[in-house]
């Protein structure tokens, strides 16, 4: 089997998965553009060939490298990809290698959220987020429904252009004037009210073979629930099979009303974060970068879902003068900690830690969780 790995360094586990596949008998073939002296050990160790490209944002580079290893080692079976901004990437491949998974012709459904309004439309579950802009009025009105703040933000997950938090409608239309084309952009409701994930992976059949609840607890931190919500668990089997997905991970968020109705906010087909690997395995004592080397070659899922731990990322950002230094948070938590990573940046800003921590106890990791966070 021969497997493509889009910017197999866009996270500090990749690698990881690379290995499993690796010690499955895989050509685990690595294409990015990181010098290959720049990459680390653990990850040049786990692949079998990687390709050097000047800039993975340029097509027709990517696509030599494919044709290259197409070449060299046979058809692609597969391509893999962790990072969300290469959704369109790992698709152009698919479609001209005729590889299977998610092609051109499905991308618009799965990387908008017009195409997830069209999913949750046919799921019959709730969402908030408007359909595409196409006059300011149905956008003054949109949020005149809503009511204020709004957030206005690119209709597509690819999309690196900015987003705008707007408190009334001279905001708003202000945001407007600087827009060439309203259809690029979608509004929705702005709360930081808690919001809750659904996550997992989903086997060949696009069945979940395993699935985790995760809770916000403020701006830069969440953790994982131990018993999932029936409401939140009915509705995001019903959005996935409507996704008619396979082979892959998920995240869709929800938030709730003050009458605790769920209403979809996000569904993406890539862990939320870097960091949502390692949760997963946290949570449950288990190793999710070999299940899902398993799931990749069409075995099965083998791990038992225990969800001994309630487990938490919660992020510090540079340059905020928090209460305890991480001295103090080890001398007083020590017992929780299972991962820190001083000074990553991968999530937030540059200079950024990131801690994970588990306990059996929510009471506990919420405590820990504010001791953390404290200025």
């Amino acid at each position: 089997m021969n497997i493509i790995i889009l910017s197999p360094d866009f996270s500090h586990n990749v690698y990881q998965f690379c290995l499993y596949l690796r010690n499955l008998g895989v050509h685990v073939l690595g294409i990015g553009d990181t010098a290959y002296d720049q990459l680390s050990q653990s990850l040049t160790g786990a692949l079998t060939e990687y390709y050097k490209v000047d800039n993975l944002a340029n097509y027709d580079e990517v696509l030599r490298a494919a044709g290259y290893f197409t070449h060299r080692y046979g058809k692609i079976n597969r391509i893999e990809n962790t990072n969300p901004r290469l959704f369109f990437t790992e698709a152009a491949l698919r479609t001209d290698f005729h590889v299977p998974g998610i092609n051109l012709d499905a991308l618009d459904l799965h990387a908008s959220y017009t195409g997830m309004k069209k999913l949750c439309r046919k799921a019959r579950v709730n969402t908030l987020v408007s359909d595409a802009l196409l006059t300011r009025e149905e956008a003054v009105e949109y949020a005149k429904k809503t009511g204020y703040p709004v957030i206005a933000k690119p209709d597509s997950f690819i999309s690196q252009d900015p987003c705008g938090v707007l408190q009334n409608e001279e905001e708003l239309n202000a945001w407007l004037d600087k827009l060439p084309n309203y259809a690029t952009y979608v509004l929705a409701p702005y709360t930081e009210k808690t919001y809750y994930s659904f996550d997992g992976l989903l086997d060949g059949s696009g069945t979940p073979v395993f699935t985790a609840v995760h809770v916000s607890a403020g701006q830069s931190a969440f953790y994982s629930l131990r018993d999932i919500p029936e409401d939140l668990e009915k509705a995001a089997a019903k959005l996935l099979a409507a996704a008619n997905v396979a082979g892959r991970f998920f995240h869709i968020r929800f938030s709730r009303n003050e009458k605790n109705k769920l209403f979809v906010e996000e569904l993406l087909l890539f862990p939320a974060n870097g960091f949502m690997p390692d949760i997963f395995n946290f949570a449950n004592d288990i190793n999710i970068y070999q299940e899902w080397g398993n799931v990749v070659q069409g075995d099965q899922f083998g791990s038992d879902i225990t969800r001994k731990f309630h487990c938490a990322y919660i992020a510090r950002s540079a340059g905020k003068n928090y209460a305890h230094k991480e001295e103090e948070v080890r001398a007083a938590y020590d017992q929780l900690l299972v991962a820190t990573f001083p000074q990553c940046g991968t999530e937030h800003q540059s200079g950024s830690s990131v801690f994970l921590a588990r306990s059996e106890s929510q009471e506990e990791l919420l405590a820990f969780i504010e001791f953390l966070q404290a200025e």
